[in-house]
């Protein structure tokens, strides 16, 4: 429900995705990777398979639902609701944004 009635408050802007970019370095990073594939920062003990952020499935989820998940949690990832303010998850939310067109780019992005 979160996707369908939550939007991101913030508007997108540099310092908005800076925020999120510190906010995913210091509590994503480790699991989801340097650049939200999944590839944990981990040793294979840890045992759980993080989810990748930049895949097609999770760029087609709505803001909302990102959110969402930072509050609630999913499979192994517990919830970032009393580490993070609500800005934070939303700056965050950004952030992946920035991740996913990084790792997905157009070719107009290139011009």
């Amino acid at each position: 429900e979160a996707g369908a009635l939550l939007a991101n408050p913030l508007p997108f802007t540099e310092t908005v995705a800076e925020r999120g970019r510190k906010v995913f370095e210091n509590h994503c990073l480790v699991c989801h990777g340097n650049v939200g594939d999944g590839t944990a920062l981990l040793s294979k003990a840890y045992g759980a398979k993080p989810g990748n952020l930049v895949a097609s499935t999770v760029r087609a989820q709505p803001d909302g639902y990102l959110y969402g998940v930072v509050v609630l949690g999913k499979n192994a990832m517990s919830s970032y609701a009393a580490d993070l303010d609500e800005n934070d998850r939303w700056a965050v939310v950004h952030y992946l944004r920035v991740l996913q067109r990084s790792q997905n780019a157009k070719d107009e992005d290139l011009r």
